[in-house]
């Protein structure tokens, strides 16, 4: 059945996101596990490093959005490296031992983060055509009868 006039099929903007924050859930578990076990857990750092940086580009790639997947591994790799630039560049080290540990240790997971959210919050979007659609619909019982439409536009 046609649609009405107005109502022709038109694109709409889909998030997909849930995907990507599953993979970085993944890399979390396996890098929490590898933390965990006691000994032998390096390869779930191994496995946990690769989830993060290379599980959300390509769930990009699977919705067919290479230029999302190489900005998403981008913005995996830059922030990171951003925050913990800027903390050095405000640390104060004079005269102190293991200086930068503390900007590694909050601006990494803080970059990661960031990356993590703007990625799932703001790449993971397709356009896809949504269809309108009308179907006739009848219901008919022992003691009722109805006659009606069913759209989804």
């Amino acid at each position: 059945m046609l649609p009405p006039p107005g109502l022709e099929d038109h694109e709409v903007r889909r998030w997909y996101g849930g995907y990507n924050l599953m993979t970085d859930g993944i890399a979390l578990a396996s890098a929490i596990a590898g933390g965990l076990t006691e000994p032998g857990g390096e390869p779930l750092f191994w496995v946990a490093g690769g989830g993060y940086l290379f599980g959300a580009p390509i769930v990009h790639l699977a919705h067919g959005n290479p230029g999302r997947a190489a900005a998403s591994l981008g913005l995996r790799v830059g922030l990171p490296i951003a925050f913990v630039g800027v903390g050095l560049a405000v640390e104060d080290c004079e005269g102190q031992d293991f200086c930068g540990l503390a900007s590694f240790l909050i601006g990494l997971p803080l970059g990661m983060a960031t990356a993590i959210a703007v990625d799932a919050a703001v790449l993971a979007r397709d356009r896809v055509k949504r269809e309108v659609t009308i179907t006739p619909v009848a219901d008919v019982g022992t003691d009722h009868a109805s006659i009606g439409l069913h759209g989804t536009f």
